[in-house]
């Protein structure tokens, strides 16, 4: 594989070991120098996926804690929505249509299970306000019942004492019955007056059920003294009256009791619910916080890591960079000033451009030596034919000189 056209990025997946650092050394200077530009876009596209992941981190969240804090507004209408229809200012439909949908939107099993239990209790509730309202029907029956057969007895003896001739005919016993009578009239005016009092205060159910036991022994003294009469039917009818009513405004103060005992029942249900969805948006900001902190806490131990990386690998770069043009220096300023040991060789450590340009010396150097040598040997050829033409001039000096001819003149020719 061609280092050179190799990009840049790749070189940490090939590399291994020594070889990694073989590899390094023989990158170009810009490449080297690329790294740590490399290494600060990482950094940069680090920062930037954290910073990104914590802005829709934080979306999120307050997307989730808009939808509980509208959760807990719905939450805090069903209880007032609960407080008035206990007190008789909402309908139990109306009071449905706020449970509908709210399971739903409750992630938290427990929430979901209190808000059921909610309404299960609300729904018995319903029922016992239900019963009771049927025990008011039927007390004010039995009352109404009563009060119309006291009044047909007190019309039939009093039209007979009324009349002339047979108001002499009435007896005594009669007489007492028309007391008798009128009294139970009163009672259960009476009655109606306490069970008013008993629906809007609980305390007073003790003063009712007294005057009820007072009128079961009252009656039960009269069906004695009219046993054998015409009118005893009419005084068992009375007792058998007053006990159904008895018994009526007992399941009606147990029912009040249920229905006090569930109303803080629900309550608390209630309470539980809204504190949940305060702990859910508590634990939710909690976590949004705490991977905000985990991400600029990742963010910082980067940088740190590729900032003393980026240092280090600069330090590493400069020193490689600066060794190698300190040699090739030394190598140049010996040659300059006419000490340099044409022998020697720079040592080749890298493929990088000082590492070119330590071959290219070497090479000049090594051409230089040779045009040296070819200077020498021809200086030496010089220096031996120099010695020769020497001898010879020396040879010729010593030989005796011959006399010259003169030239014969040669004939003129005729000019035309």
């Amino acid at each position: 594989m061609d280092v050179l056209r190799t990009p840049i990025y790749l070189y940490f997946f090939y590399w291994k070991g020594d070889d990694r650092m073989a590899r390094m050394s023989n990158l170009k200077i810009r490449h080297k120098m690329q790294l740590t530009g490399i290494l600060y876009l990482a950094l940069i596209a680090i920062v930037l996926y954290f910073f990104i992941s914590s802005n829709t981190l934080i979306r999120q969240s307050t997307e989730h804690q808009q939808a509980l804090n509208a959760l807990s507004t719905d939450i805090r209408h069903l209880e007032i929505g609960i407080k008035d229809y206990v007190y008789n200012r909402l309908a139990l439909d109306v009071l449905r249509q706020r449970f509908e949908g709210l399971g739903k939107r409750l992630a938290d099993p427990t929430l979901v299970e209190d808000l059921n239990t909610v309404q299960e209790q609300t729904n018995a509730l319903a029922q016992l306000r239900a019963r009771n309202q049927v025990i008011e029907e039927k007390i004010d029956k039995l009352t109404e019942a009563s009060l119309n057969a006291s009044n047909v007895v007190i019309k039939a003896i009093s039209d007979r004492l009324v009349g002339a001739q047979t108001r002499w005919d009435v007896s005594d016993m009669e007489r007492a019955v028309i007391v008798g009578a009128n009294m139970n009239t009163n009672a259960n005016f009476r009655i109606k007056v306490l069970f008013g009092k008993l629906k809007a205060d609980i305390g007073v159910k003790d003063s009712l059920i007294d005057f009820l036991d007072t009128l079961v022994k009252n009656v039960t003294k009269d069906i004695e003294r009219l046993k054998g009469t015409e009118n005893e039917a009419a005084a068992r009818q009375a007792k058998a009256t007053n006990l159904i009513v008895k018994e009526l405004v007992l399941e009606y103060i147990a029912n009040v009791n249920k229905l006090n005992a569930s109303e803080k029942q629900i309550m608390q249900s209630i309470d539980s619910i809204d504190h949940g969805i305060e702990g859910l948006v508590l634990k939710s900001s909690e976590n949004v916080f705490g991977k905000i902190k985990g991400y600029f806490s990742t963010i910082i131990s980067v940088i740190l890591a590729a900032s003393i990386l980026g240092i280090l690998i600069n330090f590493i770069q400069a020193k490689a960079i600066s060794g190698s043009l300190n040699q090739l220096n030394q190598r140049v300023r010996d040659l300059a000033e006419g000490e340099g040991d044409l022998t020697k060789r720079i040592l080749v450590r890298s493929q990088d451009e000082t590492g070119e340009l330590a071959q290219w010396i070497n090479l000049f150097v090594e051409k230089l030596q040779h045009i040296l040598r070819d200077v020498k040997n021809n200086a030496d050829s010089l220096h031996q034919a120099s010695g020769t033409l020497t001898d010879v001039s020396h040879q010729m000096s010593t030989v005796p000189a011959r006399p010259r001819k003169r030239p014969t003149a040669l004939p003129r020719q005729p000019s035309r």
